[in-house]
């Protein structure tokens, strides 16, 4: 199996704590179908999301996100072959901005609010690696 990693961020379009949960429990069960692994972290109603698997299905996965109405302004930051998982362990790690990981943001960006937006492929796929290591 050829394993790739993908990254992407998005804004979300009224997002109630339900919502993300649904978004939650929907995403570790259909990734453990499918064999992807990954990390989502959400704040201030902005994603950052690392999928890892399959490149096909990683692909389709991240299709499916783009076309659902509760992302908006989705942006593909990162997508290539990778060596070996981040989130082995993890269908859908969910992790906040706040305490070590709003620290780190300030390594990426010029303060502690989440703009996943501004920050470069190389940026959002470090900030996601030293997340990996905090998990």
């Amino acid at each position: 199996m050829s394993l790739h990693r993908l990254i992407y961020c998005s804004r979300a379009e009224s997002l109630e704590q339900h919502d993300l949960d649904g978004i939650l429990q929907a995403s570790d069960r259909n990734n453990s179908e499918q064999a992807v692994t990954g990390m989502l972290l959400f704040n201030a109603g902005y994603f950052l999301q690392l999928l890892e698997g399959n490149r096909l299905t990683v692909t389709k996965t991240f299709c499916r996100i783009a076309k659902d109405n509760r992302h908006k302004d989705v942006e593909l930051l990162y997508c290539e072959a990778a060596a070996s998982r981040l989130f082995a362990d993890w269908n859908m790690s969910y992790i906040s901005v706040t305490g070590s990981v709003g620290a780190l943001l300030q390594k990426y960006q010029t303060d502690r609010d989440f703009r996943p937006h501004d920050l470069s492929a190389i940026a959002a796929t470090n900030l996601c690696e030293e997340c990996a290591c905090l998990n």
